[in-house]
């Protein structure tokens, strides 16, 4: 996971202000499962942030490269305010530009690579998580052969996702 604040948050943030960049970042994964995340506060919360900002500019490409007889897969989730989210996020927005690509490689006649999936949101990609009061403004202008999930807001909300009295502006 990436973040410019932390990686990963199973703590509490509280009045963080980021103004910062994510770029030339290569998720490459070779004959395996790899999961990538990334957030401008951090890529994979599990714990509590509240009144918190980011400003940030983010640029990623999801890269599965697979050999002889083997598979690739990866999944990229890029948020920006944070990647992945099971933790409580509450009074925080984010003002994030997101562009990038996905692409997928195989090197033998008996390999498979895939970008299985890419999800992008202008505040969180993925959240199986808490969401009060949030908004977020920016673009999102990323491409991806495999399709995937593209929002200004939530990429993917997941079945215990609660979000409220949240909003976007973002463009996709």
């Amino acid at each position: 996971s990436v973040g410019i604040l932390t990686g990963t948050n199973t703590g509490i943030i509280d009045n963080i202000i980021i103004d910062g960049a994510i770029s030339n970042i290569t998720s490459k994964k070779t004959d395996s499962l790899n999961y990538f995340k990334y957030g401008c506060i951090t890529g994979n919360n599990s714990g509590t942030i509240t009144n918190s900002y980011s400003k940030t500019a983010i640029f990623t490409r999801g890269h599965a490269i697979s050999t002889a007889n083997c598979e690739a897969y990866v999944y990229k989730y890029v948020g920006g305010f944070a990647g992945y989210n099971t933790g409580l996020i509450e009074r925080s927005y984010s003002n994030t530009s997101i562009s990038g690509d996905a692409i997928s490689d195989k090197t033998a006649v008996s390999s498979r690579a895939y970008i299985s999936d890419v999800t992008e949101g202008g505040f969180i990609a993925s959240n199986n998580g808490k969401i009060y009061s949030c908004y977020s403004t920016g673009k999102i202008s990323s491409t991806s052969k495999s399709g995937g999930n593209f929002a200004g807001f939530i990429g993917g909300n997941g079945s215990s996702g609660d979000i409220r009295n949240c909003y976007t502006t973002t463009t996709v």
